[in-house]
């Protein structure tokens, strides 16, 4: 290898990120998604979407932890109802974990073009 390894070569430019490397000391999963969607957006937007989905799905996680939200299973489908019902999220910040979710899905899993006619 060339002396680096993976996690150095994800943290540096986590921690370097203006708009996400504050999160790092918090939560370094959300820096690293974060960063990577960052990175990634101009170059492969469909892998910025799945880092972006990522970070949702971490930012899901960590809403659940630090308001003891009761979650009945540990889908990431499940853990944004329990925020809703419990008045975590509302209004745009839960329409923006249903957009990262969907943009994710549709990246991670694109539709055949259809036939042209």
């Amino acid at each position: 290898m060339d002396g680096h390894n993976a996690d150095d070569r994800l943290r540096e430019p986590a921690k370097a990120s203006p708009d996400f490397g504050r999160l790092y000391g918090h939560q370094p999963l959300l820096a690293i998604y974060g960063s990577q969607a960052e990175l990634t957006v101009l170059t492969n937007p469909n892998a910025a979407y799945v880092s972006a989905g990522q970070f949702g799905e971490v930012l899901a996680e960590e809403f659940v932890t630090r308001t003891g939200t009761r979650v009945e299973s540990a889908t990431r489908f499940d853990r944004p109802n329990a925020l809703t019902r419990a008045g975590v999220l509302v209004g745009w910040s839960r329409d923006a974990f249903d957009k990262l979710r969907r943009g994710r899905n549709d990246a991670a899993y694109p539709s055949p073009p259809s036939p042209s006619t």
